[in-house]
């Protein structure tokens, strides 16, 4: 009997809506690529069967999906009606849930850059997107320095685009306008909202 072993069943039931139905129909069969006992085997079908396993396995899709939502939001606007499928690969490919919001989004952003979605988008487009979106995060969510200590703010970040940013975070169902040169953008949380300018532009107003 493999405590490990059964936990990571467990995990993996809580984990996929799908895993725990076929439990719950097949065990024998779904069960079949882990070492259990045939007590633990029932055990775990008695809980994929019971109600309960079907809030848990809502739960656990809620935990993962409000970093991903809260740090990538125009990103997953952006996948639109593939969205629900796009987590459900993801989840299967990685399993290992985390409580930290931006590693869990880096982790996404980086799945989703090696399986492209089926979106009328460019892998660098999409790129841009992720890479904006994550700066964003990572300057409005970085401590306050006081003014002695603002050269190397955490809550100032450059980022270079391929795109241009206004087709990138729009509506439309186009794809980005590509840009003829790279530009490089200036984020700055370190006022009451966040700042977004061209590094010339910002180099002007000081």
């Amino acid at each position: 009997m493999s405590l490990a072993e059964f936990q990571r069943a467990l995990g993996d039931l809580i984990a996929s809506p799908l895993h725990s139905a076929e439990v719950a129909a097949q065990p024998q069969r779904a069960l079949h690529d882990y070492a259990l006992t045939q007590r633990e085997r029932r055990r775990l079908w008695v809980m994929a069967r019971n109600s309960g396993m079907r809030m848990n396995c809502t739960l656990y899709r809620i935990n993962r999906i409000i970093p991903i939502h809260s740090v990538l939001p125009r990103t997953c606007r952006r996948l639109g009606e593939i969205l629900g499928g796009v987590l459900d690969a993801y989840f299967a490919d990685e399993p290992e849930s985390t409580l930290q919001y931006l590693l869990e989004a880096h982790r996404f952003a980086h799945w989703l850059l090696a399986h492209p979605p089926a979106i009328h988008w460019p892998v660098d487009a999409l790129r841009d997107l992720l890479t904006f979106e994550l700066a964003c995060h990572h300057v409005m969510s970085a401590p306050r320095q006081p003014p002695e200590q603002s050269e190397d703010d955490p809550r100032l970040c450059l980022v270079t685009l391929h795109h241009d940013i206004g087709s990138l975070l729009g509506d439309q169902a186009s794809a980005p306008t590509p840009l003829p040169d790279p530009v490089t953008l200036l984020l700055d949380a370190r006022g009451d909202t966040l700042s977004v300018m061209p590094v010339d532009a910002a180099l002007a107003s000081q």
